[in-house]
């Protein structure tokens, strides 16, 4: 069963799957919008879950537990650029 919601202004959906010894995963994505662009997505997931009720409401309730905790941080670094050391010329990173 998949559910899906809007919070804060990100879109969560939760698509649960029965495994094969009857239990239920949760797997989640949470992606931030601007405008008609995706800007960014995460996933999480949630495994060996008793029903597939519990596992819809634990999915919920972490994609929202989630973007409380973490979701104003990405936002401020999506303008940020991050700058890497520079590795010499035939360093090993460069020749694969």
């Amino acid at each position: 069963m998949k559910q899906r919601s809007v919070y804060k202004g990100f879109q969560i959906t939760v698509l649960v799957t029965q495994t094969p010894c009857d239990r239920f995963d949760a797997q989640i994505a949470i992606v931030s919008v601007a405008g008609a662009r995706m800007r960014w997505q995460r996933f999480l997931d949630l495994n060996n879950l008793g029903s597939e009720a519990e596992a819809e409401q634990l999915g919920m309730a972490a994609a929202k537990d989630w973007i409380d905790d973490h979701a104003q941080r990405e936002r401020s670094e999506l303008g940020r650029v991050v700058l890497l050391p520079r590795a010499p010329i035939g360093h090993p990173m460069l020749t694969r």
